[in-house]
């Protein structure tokens, strides 16, 4: 939420595999930083290197919940380089 509130890039991503924050909330069920990632404009669309989202790391792990939320609100697909 600091970070955030500081204006930091919602869709950063790491040099590896391209993951964002919302990605890595995703992964480890993180329903509530998933939100709020989501209220400040994280797009659920986008695709790792691999093309997967933040939905299909949430259900792979068995986060359903979290898997849903990223459903409903996902966008258009894009992918980070």
């Amino acid at each position: 939420a600091l970070l955030l509130g500081a204006g930091a890039e919602v869709d950063a991503f790491d040099a590896g595999e391209k993951w964002t924050p919302l990605m890595f909330a995703a992964a480890e069920g993180h329903r509530d930083v998933v939100r709020q990632l989501l209220d400040h404009g994280a797009e659920p669309g986008v695709i790792d290197e691999d093309g997967d989202d933040a939905a299909a790391f949430a259900s792979r792990r068995g986060h359903h919940e979290v898997a849903s939320l990223l459903r409903e609100a996902s966008g258009q697909v894009r992918k980070l380089r």
